[in-house]
């Protein structure tokens, strides 16, 4: 739970996220080109050298301006240092098998993203956009009640000081998140109307190429009386005794016009008794194969003889089956077309945010990882 906290607090000041392989990246964002964006200033990190270690030498090699956008310092080393580092230590401490490599692809992740967001908050602001207090104060408290509910208050509080930050911090990332999320808004504008829609031959294609996609399995039904064995490894004895037992409720069946769910309710060891053993529908597979092989044999309403299985003996009644199809084109066209138009508007955002990073000439001043 701790870890996890850990990873939930860091997530929201890297906006890459907790220390994984795969970064994720903020929102998607665009306005029209700047002609000034904000800067920072450049400030000499202090590296403690009790949390760098073993990476000190690692951290020393970044640069003290990590990205630049307009041509200005946008991005320093002790702005991504101060976020790495305590999440190389954190999976260190949970015993990761943390590598040089793995940490400079891990600052290339976490720079670029966080180089990303300042430019979508530079710009965020140009545009006027401000945070909504009142809402960044109640995720605040979201935030704070679910990690409490997890850990407690003091471990929520210890997590926030090992990252070096506090509840002011929080504060006002959410606040400038609130921006980001506003700003997303003008680019999901410009990626609607410049998302080419798909077109019937598209959809068609799709399907074409697809098709184990629109393939719904064969599903079947039924109802049970359960005659549990007392242990996981019963003896001779132990199946004897359950398969006379089955045998003598599947009398009662044959014998008079039982109602089957009373008896299930009566005899089953199964929790579905309280349904009158009724399990539902059920796609191939779901089930231990001696039961799905006697369901399978078994016409709808029809009940078997006892079914032996490692839970015991069953009684199945054999409800209705769903042979296995295939959806037609028509069927499909329309959640074939929201898929592909949701693609062209993620395209096309995409595309606006590589239009942001040229105009803004935004430079990530670190080696690219070596792909692996």
């Amino acid at each position: 739970m701790r870890k996890a906290l850990t990873a939930l607090i860091a997530s929201l000041f890297v906006a890459s996220g907790a220390f994984a392989e795969d970064a994720a990246m903020p929102p998607a964002s665009k306005v029209e080109p700047a002609k000034e964006v904000a800067t920072v200033d450049v400030v000499e990190p202090a590296v403690d050298t009790a949390v760098a270690e073993p990476f000190a030498k690692t951290y020393e090699a970044v640069p003290e301006v990590v990205a630049k956008a307009y041509g200005e310092p946008i991005l320093t080393r002790e702005q991504v240092l101060e976020n790495v580092k305590p999440a190389v230590k954190n999976a260190l401490d949970n015993g990761a098998p943390i590598t040089e490599k793995m940490v400079n692809g891990f600052i290339y992740q976490v720079a670029e993203s966080m180089a990303l967001r300042n430019l979508l908050l530079a710009e965020a602001r140009k545009e006027g956009i401000t945070g909504d207090q009142q809402v960044a104060i109640e995720n605040l408290k979201k935030i704070k009640e679910a990690a409490e509910k997890q850990v407690g208050a003091e471990a929520f509080q210890e997590q926030l000081k090992s990252l070096g930050k506090t509840e002011d911090d929080l504060l006002e990332l959410l606040l400038e998140e609130s921006m980001i999320e506003k700003f997303s808004e003008i680019i999901d504008k410009k990626a609607n109307a410049a998302a080419v829609m798909p077109t019937d031959e598209d959809v068609k294609k799709f399907y074409d190429e697809n098709q184990e996609a629109f393939a719904q399995p064969a599903t079947y039904s039924a109802s049970h009386i359960l005659i549990g064995f007392p242990s996981q490894k019963p003896t001779d004895e132990e199946k004897a005794a359950a398969l006379a037992k089955a045998t003598e409720v599947k009398g009662m069946l044959d014998a008079t016009a039982s109602n089957f769910g009373d008896l299930a309710k009566e005899y089953s060891a199964c929790p579905s008794k309280e349904n009158g053993g009724a399990l539902g529908e059920f796609p191939e597979g779901a089930m231990v194969p001696e039961f799905e092989a006697a369901v399978k044999k078994l016409a709808d309403g029809e009940v078997s003889d006892p079914v032996e299985t490692i839970f015991g003996y069953h009684i199945i009644k054999a409800g209705p089956m769903t042979p296995a199809t295939t959806a037609s084109l028509d069927d499909a066209k329309e959640q074939i077309f929201e898929f592909l138009k949701n693609m062209a508007i993620r395209d096309a955002a995409e595309d606006e945010i590589e239009k942001l990073r040229d105009s803004a000439k935004l430079e990530i001043l670190l080696p690219e990882p070596e792909e692996e």
